[in-house]
C-alpha cells in the first residue's frame, strides 16, 4: 500500500539525568589519558591533522542505554510509559563504526502498537522540537510570546501527545544532540553531511531500531518537520526499495518540499499563492478566529479569484481586498 502523505501546518530530557550520571562514571569530565603528553611536535599540517583525529577518537564512549518509567495525565487518566535513551552505531562500507546516533524512544505496553519515527529539520536540528514542542508526552514551556530566555524551565504534561495511539522514536542525526561522528572531519562530511548519505544512514538507523526492538511487524510511520519534508519521502523510498521495510504513512510538518518555491517572486504567482493561506491562518489564530470554515474560504479565494487576478497582473478591486 502506498504511504499516505499528510502536510500539516531530541533528545529525552526526562531521561537525561540517568545519562548525565552515566557519563560521569565513564569519565566524561576527564581528559583523555594521552592529553598530558600531547603536543611534543607541533610542526606540519599533517601532524596537526593526525592529532585532531586522535582527539576525536579519544572521546569517551557514550553511556549505556538507559531506561526510566514515567507517567502523565491524559484526558483525566494516567498514561504510563517507558523512556529509553540509547545510541545506535552507524557503520562505513567496511563495517567499522563511523558514528553514533542517539535515539529517544517512548513506548507503552500493549499489543499491536504502531511506532512513529520523528525527525526535525535544518538540517542540523535535533529532534527536541518535535519531542518537547509538539508530539512527545511532555511539553517544554519556552519560546512563547513574552517568554524570557532566563525564565525557569517548566516541563508539563502534553495534552496533544501522540503517545496514546503510537509509540514514539525521536532521532538526532549526526552532529545534533549527543549524536556524533567517530571519524575525522573530512570523512564525516562524506559519510553524513551530504544529501544521499544522510538519507541512507538515517534509514539504516530506523531499520536497526526496528530489528533491535523486534518491531518489524508493527505499523510504521515517519514524521518530518521542515527539512524532514525532503527527508521523509526519500527515507520512505530507501527503506522500501533497499531494506525491504514499507512505511504505513508519512506526516510532514511545515515541510521543505520545494527549495525554489520563492524564486522569481516578482514574476511568478506561485510564491504568493503558497504563502497566503498559512499567513492568514497565523493571523486568524492570533485573533482566536481560526476555524476550518474560515480556512476553506481562504483556500477557495486563493485558488480562484486571487490566482486569476495575479495571472492577469491586474489590480484587485478595492471592494474585494481582504
Amino acid at each position: 500500500m502506498a504511504p499516505v502523505v499528510c502536510a500539516l501546518c531530541c533528545f529525552g530530557l526526562a531521561a537525561a539525568p540517568a545519562w548525565t550520571q552515566a557519563a560521569k562514571e565513564h569519565g566524561g569530565d576527564k581528559p583523555a589519558a594521552g592529553d598530558a603528553q600531547a603536543g611534543g611536535d607541533k610542526s606540519g599540517a599533517d601532524k596537526s591533522g593526525d592529532k585532531a583525529a586522535a582527539d576525536k577518537a579519544a572521546l569517551p564512549p557514550l553511556p549505556a542505554e538507559a531506561h526510566v518509567q514515567q507517567s502523565i495525565s491524559l484526558g483525566g487518566k494516567p498514561l504510563r510509559y517507558t523512556v529509553t535513551v540509547g545510541a545506535l552505531p552507524v557503520r562505513d562500507a567496511d563495517g567499522k563504526t563511523a558514528g553514533q546516533v542517539v535515539v529517544t524512544a517512548y513506548t507503552v505496553e500493549g499489543d499491536n502498537r504502531p511506532v512513529t519515527f520523528a525527525l526535525n529539520g535544518g538540517p542540523g536540528a535535533s529532534s527536541v522540537y518535535l519531542n518537547f514542542g509538539a508530539i512527545g508526552p511532555k511539553h517544554l514551556q519556552a519560546g512563547n510570546e513574552g517568554d524570557s530566555p532566563s525564565d525557569p524551565t517548566v516541563l508539563t504534561d502534553n495534552p496533544g501527545t501522540w503517545l496514546d495511539f503510537t509509540d514514539l522514536v525521536f532521532i538526532d542525526p549526526i552532529g545534533t544532540g549527543f549524536s556524533r561522528a567517530s571519524v575525522p572531519e573530512a570523512e564525516a562530511k562524506k559519510l553524513f553531511y551530504t544529501t544521499t548519505p544522510d538519507i541512507e544512514y538515517l534509514s539504516r538507523v530506523i531499520y536497526d531500531w526496528l530489528v533491535k526492538n523486534d518491531r518489524l511487524g508493527a505499523k510504521k510511520y515517519l514524521v518530518g518537520e521542515s527539512y524532514g519534508g525532503y527527508r521523509g519521502p526519500r527515507i520512505t523510498h530507501y527503506l522500501q526499495s533497499e531494506l525491504g521495510v514499507a512505511m504505513n504513512g508519512v506526516v510532514l510538518v511545515s515541510p521543505y518540499l520545494n527549495p525554489t518555491i520563492e524564486d522569481n517572486g516578482d514574476l511568478s504567482p506561485v510564491p504568493w499563492l503558497m504563502t497566503l493561506p498559512p499567513i492568514t491562518a497565523a493571523h486568524l489564530e492570533r485573533e482566536n478566529k481560526l476555524t476550518q470554515q474560515a480556512m476553506d474560504d481562504v483556500i477557495a479565494y486563493t485558488r480562484g479569484e486571487y490566482a486569476t487576478t495575479l495571472l492577469r497582473a491586474a489590480p484587485i478591486p478595492t471592494q474585494r481586498r481582504r
